[in-house]
């Protein structure tokens, strides 16, 4: 079987392969490719379609990997007919058997769609079209953002309306859409009512399946906070206030987060975050770990006391997956897909995304309680151990494929 995967991204492998900075993204495709071209009916081809000026063509550990750039307008907003006609002339030119997009937020599935002689399966990631319902000018954060701040916001705020309403179009001509929360179950279903869902969980990376989280080797009043500088969205000046609140009874209290942070930002976020961190007196509390590898990654949650999560939307956020396949205790919002993954008291720690007391509270309890801490990562791990089997799920992806190539030619 020919299948073609449409991705937004470089993949690590070509990054590697010419010498580029390896994206700490899009990792699950990372390992799940290679995994799906170990099986002996496959042959795949990755399309990644960037902005950019380099078109790359490469076979690497027997995928073909090509890079196309495109423009922005094609990548953020709307397929252009020349685009469409570009993505038609490959079509003919690979002569798939199944096309795979890797998500939705953006336009670059619409030529894709515009076809009917290969079936297309799209993979929900995030819903940009229910991300963007979130209000960006953040009103807790917006007397703090100078106005230039909240003037970038908005513009930000605006693209994503533009990628939403591509989003949508897209779901509403998908035949096949492949998802794995009752979140996103819920929202493509009312956005294409006849579209057959197939369910499939991510992959995780092979370091966060071998190996164990141990109460007796972490620092005991770390707190690992994976991905949360990216923007708002994702919590971390929530984390922060509520983390302030337990530094009289914990003085030792850290928490580390992944990602890079700008300092002397002038404007945005970072510059938000840096006076933020400042009121609330947690200079000392706080460390910024840089841009981590799966190593790195790995190594670090291993030594904290608990994973804390911070989003205020979220779908299937890998790192949970990464925490929950280690054993890592973790405390995480009660928002979008996150309650398929976990069950509360059982594996994780559930808060309400606006109440930093409860969040804090939640903090607390994993630090005063050995015994919850080693329940909740030993429950964390049984479950992963089931959700995130790496080998369980190529057998599903190609049990989808089958399916829909058997539906298709019904």
């Amino acid at each position: 079987m020919k299948i073609l995967w449409i991705v937004n991204f470089s993949l690590p492998a070509v990054q590697r392969k010419r010498g580029l900075p390896v994206s700490p993204s899009g990792w699950w495709l990372d390992t799940m490719s290679k995994k799906l071209a170990s099986e002996q009916e496959v042959e795949l081809t990755v399309l990644s379609l960037v902005q950019g000026r380099e078109a790359i063509s490469e076979t690497i550990d027997h995928i073909s990997y090509r890079v196309i750039p495109i423009s922005y307008r094609d990548r953020q907003i709307d397929a252009s007919g020349k685009f469409i006609s570009q993505m038609h002339a490959l079509l003919r030119e690979l002569r798939p058997d199944l096309i795979h997009l890797q998500g939705s937020e953006f336009a670059i599935g619409i030529p894709f769609l515009k076809q009917e002689e290969i079936p297309v399966a799209v993979s929900i990631q995030g819903l940009i079209s229910e991300i963007v319902k979130k209000d960006y000018s953040y009103p807790e954060l917006k007397f703090s953002f100078s106005p230039l701040d909240y003037m970038m916001e908005k513009i930000r705020h605006f693209k994503n309306q533009k990628r939403g309403r591509s989003e949508i179009w897209q779901l509403q001509h998908a035949d096949y859409i492949i998802g794995r929360t009752l979140w996103d179950r819920t929202h493509t279903y009312f956005y294409n009512k006849k579209a057959r869902y197939f369910y499939l969980q991510e992959c995780i990376r092979d370091s966060f399946l071998q190996h164990r989280w141990n109460v007796a080797d972490t620092e005991p009043c770390t707190i690992m906070c994976a991905s949360g500088l990216a923007n708002p969205l994702k919590g971390f000046h929530k984390i922060v206030e509520a983390a302030s609140y337990l530094t009289d009874e914990f003085p030792a209290l850290k928490l580390k987060v992944c990602g890079i942070f700008r300092r002397g930002e002038k404007i945005g976020y970072h510059h938000y975050l840096a006076r933020w961190i400042r009121a609330l007196g947690m200079e000392n509390h706080v460390e910024f770990l840089g841009q981590l590898d799966e190593q790195g990654m790995c190594e670090a949650f291993l030594h904290s006391r608990m994973y804390v999560m911070g989003s205020s939307v979220e779908n299937s956020p890998n790192t949970l997956g990464e925490a929950m396949c280690l054993g890592v205790p973790s405390v995480v919002p009660f928002v979008g897909g996150v309650p398929s993954l976990a069950t509360d008291e059982k594996e994780v720690l559930f808060y309400r995304y606006d109440d930093t007391q409860l969040l804090s509270f939640q903090m607390r309890r994993i630090l005063k309680d050995d015994s919850l801490a080693i329940r909740l990562g030993q429950n964390a791990w049984a479950r992963a151990s089931v959700q995130y089997g790496t080998k369980n799920l190529v057998k599903d992806l190609m049990r989808i494929y089958q399916e829909i190539s058997k539906s298709s030619n019904e």
